[in-house]
């Protein structure tokens, strides 16, 4: 667009001398500047998303590498009883979003009184039953 104080083919300060065949000025270099803006973001973003999925490929590479890490089934010992459910809680449980399956899980990984004890929860609501058992 013109400023009022211009004439046709005249340059205003902030865009460059542009002349369109039909003798009007054109605001083509600006677009194409916003055009290319705008497809740098697009390509940053993109970088960005490619470098957190190949972060993550990493990780995952690099924990597969690591030897299994196993649950040790609790017996009841009180001495051992946070660090097996430190444990189950780390591999097991925060793997699952089910607090059914946390709680088949706890049954699995726990034998003689304590089993005992997380059986009659497997018939309570699964939500209340696994933090009943826990």
């Amino acid at each position: 667009m013109l400023h009022p104080s211009m004439s046709v083919g005249q340059a205003s300060p902030s865009q460059p001398n542009v002349i369109s065949a039909s003798g009007l000025r054109s605001n083509r270099p600006q677009r194409k500047y916003e055009e290319n803006k705008q497809v740098e973001v697009a390509e940053g973003c993109k970088m960005r998303e490619e470098k957190k999925l190949m972060d993550t490929l990493i990780s995952y590479n690099l924990k597969s590498l690591m030897p299994k890490a196993e649950v040790q089934i609790f017996n009841g010992d009180v001495i051992q009883y946070r660090s097996f459910i430190r444990s189950f809680e780390s591999i097991t449980s925060s793997r699952l979003t089910d607090e059914e399956e946390n709680l088949f899980y706890l049954e699995q990984y726990s034998s003689g009184q304590p089993r005992e004890i997380v059986q009659p929860c497997l018939h309570i609501a699964p939500g209340t039953g696994y933090q009943e058992a826990r």
